[in-house]
């Protein structure tokens, strides 16, 4: 097979799927990430990373095939030969997760907030700037039909020029409702402000004084 991909901003033909990872399998993983990966042909995960046993179960059900480890470090030493990870993980883990992926070359896909803390962020730009592999993070809230919408109307002058966007997601349970997660946020005020503010700042792309989204810039 020959397909194309884009990564890091230039397009690649491949001749083989590329090889990947997923690090954490909770529920978003499992019922997101995975089938996306799976409906795509020029990609192939070959094993996931979990430290719960009954997640590394559940994979199994699913993938009788697939490649089981109980962490990042396992699944290194274990599949020299991956082209990408796919870090599901709480944000907390964020960080160190995507700079070993980095340090090792391989192209990582992470969850969002990609970090919890703007240090956090700095030390990855610094380490991508280094790297010639491609750090994309998930904000698929980018395209929800309520975003979409709502920048319509923005640009086609329907509502004029927004000053201020109120934006409410009301939830009664941790996403996926699964229990254990309840662990897996950072214990501390700040760490929930930032894993809740990233997701919806980051999402918010209004048109620039051209009528087109200003593209964000990395830190010098």
């Amino acid at each position: 097979m020959k397909c194309s991909v884009i990564l890091s901003g230039r397009c690649h033909i491949i001749d083989r799927p590329l090889k990947g990872a997923i690090v954490g399998f909770g529920k978003v993983a499992e019922l997101a990430h995975l089938p996306a990966w799976q409906n795509r042909p020029e990609f192939r995960v070959v094993a996931v990373a979990d430290p719960l046993p009954e997640r590394r179960d559940r994979c199994r059900a699913l993938l009788s095939q697939i490649r089981l480890y109980p962490d990042m470090e396992a699944l290194f030493l274990g599949e020299p030969e991956l082209d990408f990870v796919d870090i599901c993980t709480p944000p907390s883990a964020h960080t160190p997760l995507v700079l070993a992926a980095l340090k090792r070359g391989l192209h990582v896909l992470c969850e969002k907030p990609l970090t919890l803390a703007p240090a956090e962020w700095r030390q990855l730009n610094q380490a991508l700037a280094r790297s010639s592999t491609a750090l994309v993070t998930v904000h698929n809230w980018k395209y929800a039909p309520l975003l979409s919408l709502s920048r319509e109307q923005v640009q086609a002058g329907a509502i004029g020029s927004p000053r201020k966007l109120t934006w409410e997601v009301h939830r009664t349970s941790f996403l996926g409702g699964d229990s254990h997660l309840g662990g897996r946020i950072r214990p501390t005020p700040w760490g929930v402000f930032w894993w809740t503010m990233a997701g919806m700042l980051s999402t918010c792309s209004w048109p620039g004084p051209a009528g087109n989204p200003e593209p964000s810039k990395p830190a010098s």
